[in-house]
């Protein structure tokens, strides 16, 4: 970031490695990913304000912390299925984001994954997780419901951190641990179903 080397770059797509997506330079709204990219790295995306809809090519495997983060005009993400892995602040600050899909092959959120997506109302998790990392949808003041996977053990803190819409939800019987505060600020919360009657809720 800031070499002139960057500067230098004619292409949108800045690659460098074996397919890391190291920075979009475009100003296309909708953008597709070429399918030779394997990671988008660190804040590749990073406060582009033009783009509205991003495809995400097959033979990605992670999105890399802060990679779309502040994406303020990003509505749309479509994620094929063989990602793994998205990184901490990955769509942070994505106040437009409308819904998320993650495909079964997604094994780990970082923390602050999706927090202030304050427009983010349908959300599929992936059968692979086994956590709702920290903070991860702290401020989805529009999120009213979603499922939590079964085996995900623990839902860490403050993951549902001022969801206000937030009505309902299920833990499932793989959930054995509950952080502090995970749905402090969830204010319209009406219907909260524990199946695990040992679950452990921190204070």
């Amino acid at each position: 970031q800031g070499t002139s080397w960057l500067e230098n770059q004619t292409s949108d797509f800045v690659s460098a490695g074996q397919g890391i997506l190291l920075a979009y330079t475009g100003t296309e709204k909708d953008v597709t990913v070429p399918d030779t990219v394997r990671a988008v790295g660190g804040y590749a995306f990073d406060g582009c304000t033009t783009v509205e809809t991003v495809q995400l090519p097959s033979s990605l495997r992670s999105i890399d912390a802060f990679a779309f983060s502040n994406c303020i005009n990003l509505r749309q993400v479509q994620i094929a299925n063989g990602l793994e892995s998205i990184g901490e602040y990955a769509f942070h600050w994505c106040v437009s984001l409308e819904q998320i899909e993650l495909p079964d092959s997604v094994k780990n959120v970082g923390g602050h994954g999706f927090s202030y997506c304050r427009s983010l109302r349908k959300v599929r998790l992936s059968q692979a997780m086994t956590q709702i990392s920290n903070t991860l949808f702290q401020g989805c003041t529009s999120l009213e419901e979603l499922q939590i996977p079964d085996g995900v053990q623990v839902i860490y803190n403050y993951a549902f951190d001022g969801c206000s819409q937030l009505r309902k939800i299920t833990l499932p019987e793989s959930v054995e641990e509950i952080g502090s505060n995970a749905f402090s600020g969830c204010t319209a919360l009406k219907r909260l179903v524990i199946l695990n009657p040992a679950c452990r809720i921190y204070d």
